[in-house]
């Protein structure tokens, strides 16, 4: 495997895997006077009507962490569940909008409403407990400690949030919103969480908030296409399904004197970030978001099981091997994404959800079952770099952070007559 394996490993976890469902199906109070060591998920119906490969991420957190003071929860929007959402973050306006606080419809009733209503809490549990999001989607193949923990958790350290910078181009990037990592109080999740809220007021979903007047300033996010094909989803479906991301976007771009908030000034000295494509989405990388290509290569055997044999010099297994021997020495991570819904896609996501490949994730003897494996036991000891994100001269703001401050940048001209 090379030179990023540590040697050895810390105690695992021996518990099964049902044992340890079993437990995080149960109520854990947060200490206000303990750690911050807080692993927050979420899945709007339930831990238990997960998808079973999601499930087994969630046990794979739990092992890798054992013994180093780590409480993972995975909330939800169940009446009466002991992790329902509003156990943790109080059911208030002044936290939630009411799209999440209805009984019935709201959010619950949209297209990508888990999304969006993890969207909705993982930064007031942040903000209230600290700790580290993480979407269930995620394999963990460094543990939270050594990615960006320790390096929080510091004395005398300016660093207040860690997370994952998604380069969209040439000086263009956002701060990611699957993997967030923060010191409870933190004034910038707060500060992204109240603008967030202002863009829900009134509504039941994201759809349209991408032109809502705090947002519409900003300039074009577009990723360039890897393979020459038009975007496969228009540009304002994209906006509004990573919604959370742009309200960051103006959040950092944002001098609010009144505030005592310099957005640019904060995120420079105060946002530990890492690039997303090496240490989230090198699979996706590697095969240009070919889902149906990642779920070949997985299922192809890399060891001898029963009377099926193998045959290392078979293109096809090279091929396999050379994928997730890269996803293992470049990645500290794994997000396994169903992404905006689109039929010009096919996310491995989907694939996994579906009865018949319920346990291809861990098939025996294949390259699936490996990096099941590695979620769990695999240790990179690669050097991390730290980045910056770049600032968008035409993005910059000065004025009142809630206000409707700025004009509405030139490119929804091109995309109204689209």
């Amino acid at each position: 495997m090379g030179s990023t394996a540590a040697a050895a490993a810390p105690p695992i976890d021996d518990r099964t895997d049902e044992e340890i469902l079993a437990d995080l199906q149960t109520y854990r109070p947060v200490d206000p006077a303990s750690s911050e060591r807080n692993v927050w998920a979420f899945w709007d119906r339930g831990l238990a009507a997960a998808k079973p490969w999601c499930r087994r991420n969630v046990v794979g957190w739990v092992r890798r962490h054992h013994g180093r003071g780590w409480t993972v929860r995975v909330l939800d929007m169940v009446p009466g569940s002991p992790n329902h959402f509003s156990r943790f973050v109080p059911a208030t306006p002044e936290l939630l909008p009411a799209a999440l606080l209805e009984p019935e419809g709201g959010v619950s009733g949209t297209a990508h409403a888990g999304p969006h209503a993890a969207d909705l809490l993982r930064l007031p549990l942040l903000f209230l407990h600290g700790g580290v999001w993480l979407d269930v989607g995620f394999m963990l193949f460094r543990d939270l400690d050594s990615l960006c923990w320790d390096a929080l958790a510091g004395e005398d350290n300016p660093l207040e949030l860690a997370g994952f910078r998604m380069t969209v181009d040439e000086g263009i990037a956002m701060f990611w919103n699957g993997f967030i990592a923060a010191r409870k109080g933190c004034v910038a999740v707060r500060l992204w969480h109240e603008l967030f809220l202002r863009l829900w007021e009134g509504r039941a979903s994201t759809e349209g908030m991408a032109k809502h007047p705090l947002l519409c300033h900003l300039p074009r996010y577009e990723v360039p296409s890897s393979t020459g094909q038009p975007p496969a989803f228009q540009y304002t479906a994209y906006v509004d399904y990573l919604i959370q991301m742009f309200c960051l976007e103006r959040l950092r771009h944002t001098r609010d004197p009144a505030l005592g908030w310099d957005g640019p000034d904060w995120f420079a000295r105060g946002a530990l970030l890492f690039e997303c494509a090496t240490e989230v989405y090198w699979a996706q990388v590697l095969t240009h978001w070919d889902g149906r290509k990642q779920f070949d290569m997985l299922s192809r055997r890399r060891r001898n099981e029963g009377t099926a044999g193998v045959d290392p010099e078979d293109e096809g297994y090279k091929e396999a091997r050379t994928f997730v021997d890269g996803i293992l020495a470049t990645s500290s991570t794994m997000k396994i994404s169903h992404g905006i819904v689109t039929e010009q896609r096919e996310y491995l996501a989907r694939i996994w959800d579906e009865p018949e490949h319920a346990d291809a994730d861990r098939a025996p003897g294949t390259f699936a079952e490996y990096l099941r494996w590695a979620s769990v036991h695999y240790h990179q000891k690669k050097e991390l770099v730290p980045l910056l994100l770049p600032v968008r001269e035409d993005a910059l703001l000065s004025g009142g952070l809630f206000d409707e401050v700025g004009k509405p940048h030139p490119h929804w001209d091109s995309e109204n007559r689209s």
